[in-house]
């Protein structure tokens, strides 16, 4: 049980529905309804009632919310008491890419604004990859927030957190249904189902032109389950080649990151784990190799590695 978990139990009753709690806490309504099974698995009870609309606490629901808003004023009164009272006037320069730039990105400066209001910081977004990005080694780009590999003369990095890469299959590809009777989806339910990629192996895979990361995991994914995969190279970002799914017969290995946070969900869209697969891309803040991070720099990675990772 996590400090953010008590905090969805709290956001979910205060909202009043799943889907405002999501939005409020920055995470996918799939998401916030898996960690309130894994609290309910870890009790061993529901603390939900669902059979109600809305919903309303359990007796036992009841007694973990008095329970969650009296440890999270404990912690929030001891950081207020041993948090350094220091100015924090410097600003952090972030840079990504659209996709993390609008989930991990906001996702961390809604914590830090609630938690460190004075911090500031400048954003950039940016379409290039990292290996043409001159621009990450200039003196007012504090951290590039992407995913390794990384060039090793250039850069030093911190790492954030872990993501999978899934599969997403439009509802209206014609291999949707025998997939999900595959799989045994249940779409009630909020955990993802595995499948073995075999399955698609007549089936065109999108891969966006400015990826060559998910161009090489696309290939070597598919390699691993026995076929050389038919690739349609997008002229265009992930973030845009998601909505483009919903209308084509084609299907895409994504990062994580897209299914997690609601401004990339998209429920016309079904998602897999890849069976048998360790295939994982690690997110890092990068920077300028060299460069020594300043105490607030240091803070920044501290505490965005506790955020991601809860």
């Amino acid at each position: 049980m996590t400090f953010r978990q008590l905090e969805y139990i709290c956001v979910l009753v205060e909202t009043g529905s799943v889907s405002r709690a999501a939005r409020r806490l920055c995470i996918s309504q799939p998401a916030l309804s898996r960690q309130i099974m894994l609290i309910e698995q870890e009790l061993g009870t529901q603390i939900l009632d669902r059979s109600k609309t809305p919903f309303k606490l359990t007796p036992t629901g009841q007694l973990y919310l008095d329970a969650a808003n009296s440890i999270l004023e404990t912690r929030d009164a001891l950081l207020r008491k041993i948090k350094p009272d220091t100015s924090m006037e410097d600003v952090l320069s972030l840079r990504a890419a659209p996709l993390y730039m609008s989930t991990v990105v906001s996702r961390l400066l809604a914590r830090f604004k609630t938690e460190y209001p004075q911090m500031a910081f400048r954003l950039q977004e940016t379409l290039l990859p990292v290996t043409d990005d001159a621009a990450d080694l200039e003196e007012d780009i504090t951290f590039r927030i992407c995913a390794l590999p990384l060039p090793a003369d250039k850069y030093d990095y911190q790492p954030l957190f872990k993501e999978r890469i899934l599969l997403a299959i439009p509802a209206s590809h014609p291999e949707a249904q025998a997939i999900r009777e595959k799989a045994g989806q249940n779409l009630s339910d909020p955990t993802l189902p595995g499948i073995d990629l075999a399955w698609l192996r007549d089936c065109e895979f999108v891969v966006p032109q400015t990826s060559v990361r998910l161009l090489n995991i696309t290939r070597e994914m598919c390699r691993s389950a026995g076929f050389e995969p038919r690739l349609f190279e997008a002229n265009s970002m992930l973030h845009s080649i998601l909505p483009l799914l919903t209308t084509t017969n084609q299907v895409s290995l994504v990062p994580e990151t897209s299914y997690n946070y609601p401004n990339y969900y998209l429920p016309h869209l079904h998602y897999y784990t890849v069976a048998n697969s360790s295939v994982e891309r690690t997110m890092v803040a990068a920077y300028k190799k060299g460069r020594r991070l300043s105490a607030l720099e240091r803070l920044f990675i501290i505490k965005s590695q506790e955020y991601l990772t809860e």
